[in-house]
């Protein structure tokens, strides 16, 4: 460039260097001055980009430390659930001998105390009109889930399997009877479950000799149930009744039960059945931005992996009474899930190994019709 200026221009003379200098500078500071301002936006975007991978690199380890925590707690949740099956005992009476139950095979035998129970109700309730069980109210809530939940059954029925699950849970003496009549008080009408009630605390110990009693009285025809029980009513209700006794009345009323068939499973059963919804919930609740929905039905399955299919079979029963409603029928709003529409049953198929097609009767699928069951498959 000096050469240049000193030695070939004829129009200016730039044997002064300073004016040499000065044109070089003029001439090229503003190209230095971008190049500059060039290389400092690129610095600065270079240091953006490194800000922005350290801050996903901090997010994806707080995203592995919550889901290792969420990890942790969950399968100290399946752990929990396993002790507390492992702790279940049941000791009954065959008629001959008291036999102890143990761990899942306690569900079978409250399975077989609610499928007795149930043909008990069914065979007392023979009426097909829902007034004659129902307050208005409820009806009303009923009618509203099952057009919500779109499934094919009769509020009746539901009723039924309210009333035969609420019956083994709660069992019969003087403070469970209460909670019984508490809660059927706010559902249903008193002239028809008082009498029902009345009819299956006839019902003994398979030990007591009034057992015998009590399978000529299974035995009526439905006509001849009510007459025996209407007789009894009046007598509890009117401790002043001087009027005629029937024999088998009188029968009834000398045995003088002490200790009944269905003597309840609250304590066996309450807290199983808080610690498994808590637990779905927790899964069903934890945050998606780490843990997404496949995952966590992933997750689900291993949990639902644990259960027997005596244990699915208690948790469809439980979550048609209104016990166990929330699990389903009443699972709060769900924004991640088809307009709310799903609970947790349907979601994670928790009843999918389900044997059979029902249960006494009940058909599983006119209920949850959204699970995949397994014997779809077959």
């Amino acid at each position: 460039m000096p050469s240049l200026f000193t030695s070939h221009s004829q129009d200016y003379n730039f044997t002064n260097t300073g004016q040499i200098g000065d044109t070089i500078g003029g001439t090229m500071g503003p190209f230095v001055g971008i190049a500059a301002a060039m290389l400092t936006f690129l610095a600065f975007w270079v240091q953006f980009k490194a800000n922005e991978q350290q801050k996903m690199d901090l997010n994806d380890q707080k995203d592995r430390s919550n889901l290792e925590n969420f990890q942790n707690t969950f399968f100290e949740l399946i752990k929990l659930h396993k002790e507390n099956i492992n702790e279940l005992s049941y000791d009954k009476s065959n008629g001959v001998t008291i036999v102890r139950t143990e761990n899942r095979r306690v569900f079978r035998a409250i399975i077989n105390e609610f499928v007795l129970c149930y043909n008990e109700v069914k065979h007392f309730s023979d009426s097909i009109n829902p007034d004659d069980y129902l307050h208005e109210e409820y009806k009303k809530e009923l009618s509203n889930i099952i057009l919500k939940k779109n499934i094919s059954v009769d509020i009746i029925d539901l009723v039924k399997i309210d009333i035969a699950y609420s019956v083994i849970f709660f069992g019969f003496g003087n403070q469970a009877e209460s909670v019984l009549l508490d809660r059927f008080g706010k559902k249903y009408k008193k002239e028809y479950f008082e009498k029902l009630l009345l009819f299956l605390k006839l019902k003994p110990k398979a030990e007591e000799t009034a057992f015998e009693v009590w399978k000529v009285i299974r035995n009526y025809n439905n006509e001849k149930l009510k007459l025996l029980i209407d007789e009894l009513h009046i007598i509890k209700n009117d401790k002043s009744y001087d009027g005629k006794i029937s024999q088998m009345g009188n029968k009834i009323l000398a045995s003088n039960i002490k200790r009944f068939y269905y003597d309840g499973h609250q304590h066996r059963l309450g807290h199983y059945f808080r610690h498994l919804f808590q637990s779905f919930n927790f899964l069903d609740q934890t945050n998606s931005d780490y843990l997404s929905d496949d995952r966590k039905y992933f997750y689900g399955k291993i949990f639902r992996a644990q259960f027997s299919t005596y244990e699915q079979t208690l948790l469809f029963i439980n979550s048609l009474s209104t016990l166990g409603m929330k699990w389903e029928f009443k699972f709060p709003n769900d924004k991640n899930f088809n307009n709310h529409t799903r609970g947790l049953i349907t979601k994670y198929n928790l009843i999918a190994n389900l044997p059979g097609n029902n249960l006494a009767g009940i058909v599983f699928k006119n209920y949850y019709p959204e699970v995949k069951y397994e014997n779809d498959d077959q």
